[in-house]
């Protein structure tokens, strides 16, 4: 439909610009027939005002009337020299017609020679040449006062002389409303009429001073006869044919022009009758029309076919006007002839053209009119402008553009204006007749039609494309703010920081989606609720409200958040009736309408971002919900690092405290040798004061005495930067001198790329030295320092991985429930309760980054944490555990099959140990929340070992699994 239109569009402007060419030849012919007609009819007027007028200033008052009346000027003027001695160098002001409005006044008449030599009127006294002026608006003009001229509505100036025996005697000034009027032509008819003028002046003059010896009768004749000469050298030289006759049809004058066009000479015509130059037919024509000439109706016209000597056959109209005696009778008929053929045919193809627009425009698709240019009356509608607009043709044509624009009048008058100087498009909205609106695209511009210039409209509807274009900018300026905030949002380094960057969030989002409050409402944040809010000017604040009463007293508005992810309440009334408190609470603080969009943080609904009040088409749900969906997500995973790493501190926190309060003297070096920190224990135990120790050499403070043979520090230092962990027996002295008898255990610290540091651990045996006697207690001293040393390595395992904290303490504690279940010593169960603390110890070796990269691992991350069981034997072979703890951690990921790793072991090949702990360790890691996936509930976890009975698991261990959480055990302490 779109190119059918075009296309039509494309005829309808070439239609139009045949119609304006072939017009605009018919103006011209038209315009400069009306032209010679109007100056020929002025001058036969000004020729007759001669015979009534008696003195100069009458007659030239009367002169100027006629010009301004018949020839459609704004002013006109004559000014003659001061004949009296001494002032035949002043020029005064003689007579005026028409728009004067003191104007000549304002020119200080009389003007003295010294003035008019600077003006145009000067220039033409002195030359006696006419002159003109084109347009009074341009600057430096050499005319009187411009400014006065222009204030007046004059806007070009002709200044014609009046001569007599070549030299001027004054001046007749003509002034025109338009710019651009006096052309050459323009400028010769009138010079003509200034001649006509000044023969009637001084035919006047002399009259006056002859008049005591001359009839009245004798000058008329006389000024009648000098016309008849002018008029008949005028008459000549126009183009139109020009004849007289008397009522006989006797020729009197003929001009070139009929003789050419009647292919006679002047002499052999002049005297003989009309009749005898025309056809039969043609001569009862004209008897006819001279019969039809009275004084009451002295003119009358018609169309003739000639054909020239050349052959051409041209069309003339002719006027035909008697001049009657005062009697009324007939004395004299005057014809002119003028040449119509280029206006017939141009005529005839504005008729083609006519036809053709019409049909384009009745047919078109589009809906089309035709406006009066003054009005803005609708002339003519189309069938597809009367179905678009919903009336019937004749109602329509009966309507104008201001009852169809939403425009007010008087822009409406302007665009009328400014659409005659050209076509344009325009774009405002109409009103239909079932009262809806609609946004159009007008393409508008002037034509003629029917011989009048009209405005031709074609209508687009363009609603739904400016609506279509408007969601678009809301939608890429939603991105652009939810960009935004998304940025804004990402980085926050702490709770105040979210909760300041938080409400810069509302504030943006709030004003753009035209709501009366958007807020952030979260249940639990450090500990407390939070709701943060954005309210319009003038709107009070509810978050006070809000604070106390989220999330306990609304659970329909939450079950719907918690099960659809977002809840748009339309109104207020539409609540079901379990949501009475939902609907007590909104409707008393004044909110008819809300959207909210849940907040996720960790699995489960942790809050909400809602709008209150939100116009109804302010939030597209197809594209606007996504995109406010995303900021509550970002909200969720903001709140997820920032509770993570509230975490990280507890953790940290907790393993200071570890590490402050262990027994065990604890040293953390750094890579080159030099102590970072000591705990009081350390101190208490080498003789050292806070502060001592931190910064100084490891050799220096903890080398053996020369005379002991065993491992030196740097050895040590050098083995576990290598990432070999390892326990050794050693002897230091305490300050003072006194021996130390030490287990030192050396672990590797793994930094963000690698291994940059180790702990010493250090228990003191010397009281184990002493008391050989008090052995058995001294060992369970030992195993519980060991216990105390699993938990240091465990911690530092899980600082590591802040995702997996807790994990390695719940599986010790399940296994050791599963072990207790099926009946095993109670040493077997504390080796099974240790082997869980660090069976994970191995992951000290894998980088942070994957070990809570929340996304799925590559192939070469995967392979690099299957690692950790072999890393995790690599460090716990070194110590001399009274329980099989080295092998159960290598082997936790072995499965029945073989399908598991390191080794692929099956069945029995199995550590009895391995495989409760591998029972423990999936149970406790389902259950738990990881980056890359949330918990899982009981039942699923314990579903996936079930169902791995036999399998992958030992069925023995995954029934006493299942029977210690029947009997209520729980993985959380």
């Amino acid at each position: 439909m779109s190119g059918e239109t075009d296309a039509l569009k494309r005829e309808l402007e070439e239609a139009r610009r045949d119609v304006e060419m072939h017009h605009a030849a018919y103006r011209k012919c038209l315009d400069s027939m009306k032209a010679q007609g109007k100056a020929l009819e002025a001058m036969g007027d000004c020729s007759r005002i001669l015979l009534a007028e008696q003195d100069v200033k009458t007659y030239a008052r009367s002169f100027c009337r006629i010009l301004v009346k018949k020839m459609g000027l704004k002013m006109a003027w004559v000014g003659l020299r001061n004949p009296a001695p001494g002032f035949g160098k002043v020029l005064e002001k003689t007579a005026f017609a028409g728009d004067e409005r003191g104007y000549l006044a304002r020119l200080e008449m009389p003007l003295w020679k010294k003035t008019l030599a600077e003006t145009v009127i000067g220039e033409v006294l002195s030359k006696g040449f006419p002159r003109s002026v084109e347009d009074l608006s341009k600057p430096g003009v050499p005319v009187f006062r411009p400014e006065e001229a222009l204030a007046r509505g004059y806007r070009s100036k002709l200044v014609l002389p009046l001569l007599e025996t070549g030299v001027s005697f004054g001046v007749l000034c003509l002034y025109s409303s338009l710019p651009g009027v006096f052309g050459p032509q323009e400028t010769g008819s009138f010079m003509e009429m200034a001649q006509l003028l000044s023969h009637g002046i001084r035919f006047l003059e002399r009259e006056s001073q002859n008049r005591e010896n001359r009839s009245e009768l004798s000058i008329k004749s006389k000024a009648l006869e000098n016309y008849q000469r002018f008029y008949e050298g005028i008459a000549e030289t126009q183009r139109d044919l020009v004849c007289r006759f008397l009522p006989d049809t006797t020729l009197t004058f003929v001009n070139a022009a009929f003789c050419e066009a009647f292919q006679v000479e002047k002499d052999d015509v002049l005297g003989k009758r009309f009749s005898s130059l025309l056809t039969e037919e043609e001569n009862d024509a004209l008897n006819r029309r001279l019969s039809g000439l009275s004084a009451e109706k002295p003119v009358t016209s018609f169309e003739q076919a000639r054909t020239l000597r050349n052959g051409e056959t041209r069309i003339f109209h002719w006027i035909d006007q008697g001049i009657f005696d005062s009697d009324g009778n007939l004395a004299e008929a005057q014809s002119v002839g003028k040449d119509i053929t280029e206006r017939i045919r141009a005529e005839a193809k504005l008729r083609e053209t006519a036809s053709l627009f019409e049909g384009l425009f009745e047919n078109s698709p589009a809906p089309m009119l035709l406006l009066d240019q003054e009005s803005g009356k609708i002339l003519l509608a189309n069938q597809a402008a009367a179905q678009f607009y919903g009336y019937p043709r004749e109602t329509l044509e009966k309507l104008d553009a201001y009852g169809l624009s939403l425009k007010p009048p008087e822009l409406l008058e302007k665009t009328l204006f400014n659409l005659a100087a050209g076509p344009r498009i325009l774009e405002t909205a109409h009103r239909l007749a079932d009262g809806t609106f609609r946004e159009m695209e007008i393409a508008a511009g002037p034509i003629y039609w029917q011989g009048k210039r009209v405005i031709h409209a074609i209508a687009m509807d363009v609603t739904e494309r400016n609506q279509a274009l408007l969601q678009l900018d809301r939608k890429i300026e939603l991105q652009r703010l939810a960009g935004e905030i998304v940025s804004l949002l990402s980085f926050c380094e702490s709770w105040e920081d979210f909760r300041s960057k938080a409400r810069k969030a509302l504030a943006m989002v709030g004003p753009f989606s035209g709501v009366d409050r958007a807020c952030i409402v979260l249940f639990e944040t450090a500990d407390r609720r939070e709701v943060l809010e954005w309210c319009a000017p003038g709107i009070p604040p509810l978050a006070p409200f809000l604070k106390g009463r989220i999330p306990a007293n609304f659970p329909w508005w939450l079950e719907r958040l918690g099960n659809e992810g977002f809840l748009r309440l339309a109104s207020v009334k539409n609540l079901p009736p379990t949501a009475e408190t939902e609907h007590a609470f909104l409707e008393n603080a004044g909110i008819g309408s809300l959207l909210s969009i849940a907040i996720r943080a960790e699995g489960r609904l942790s809050g909400f971002v809602g709008f209150a009040d939100p116009p109804e088409d302010s939030l597209d749900p197809s594209t606007d919900y996504p995109l406010l969906s995303a900021i509550a997500q970002i909200i969720g995973k903001t709140l997820e690092s920032l509770s993570a790493q509230r975490e990280r501190e507890i953790q940290r926190k907790r393993l200071e405290a570890l590490f402050e309060n262990s027994l065990e003297g604890i040293l953390e070096y750094a890579g080159e040798g030099r102590i970072v920190r000591a705990n009081r224990a350390f101190l208490e135990m080498f003789g050292f004061s806070g502060g001592e120790v931190e910064g100084k050499d490891l050799c220096e403070i903890l080398e053996a005495p020369n005379a002991l043979r065993e491992v030196s520090i740097a050895e040590q230092i050098r083995r576990t930067l290598e990432g070999e962990a390892f326990q050794v027996e050693i002897v230091r002295s305490r300050r003072g001198g006194a021996p130390l008898f030490l287990s030192a255990m050396n672990v590797p610290r793994q930094g963000a790329d690698g291994i940059d540091g180790a702990y010493f651990i250090y228990r003191d045996l010397t009281p184990l030295k002493r008391r050989e006697a008090d052995l058995r207690k001294n060992l369970q001293q030992l195993a519980h320092a060991f216990r105390q040393t699993v938990e240091v390595l465990s911690a530092v395992a899980e600082a590591r991985d802040p995702y997996t904290a807790g994990h390695q303490k719940g599986v010790a504690r399940l296994s050791r429930a599963i072990g207790e279940k099926l009946g095993f010593s109670e040493d077997f169960n504390e080796g099974l309760f240790l082997a869980g603390l660090v069976h994970d110890i191995g992951k000290i070796a894998i980088p942070a980054g994957i070990l809570s990269k929340p996304a799925r691992l590559s192939e070469i991350e995967s392979r690099l944490v299957k690692t950790h069981p072999q890393e995790a034997y690599r460090i716990l072979s070194q110590v001399n555990f009274p329980w099989k703890i080295a092998e159960a951690a290598l082997q936790h990921h072995e499965r029945l099959d073989g399908s598991g790793y390191p080794a692929g072991l099956k069945g029995e090949e199995i550590l009895l140990e391995a495989r409760i702990l591998a029972v423990a360790d999936v149970v406790e890691a389902a259950s738990s929340h990881r980056p890359y996936r949330p918990a899982l509930c009981l039942e699923e976890a314990l579903g996936i070992v079930t169902r791995g009975k036999e399998t992958l698991f030992d069925p023995d261990v995954v029934d006493a699994c299942v029977a210690v959480f029947k009997e209520g055990f729980r993985l959380e302490e």
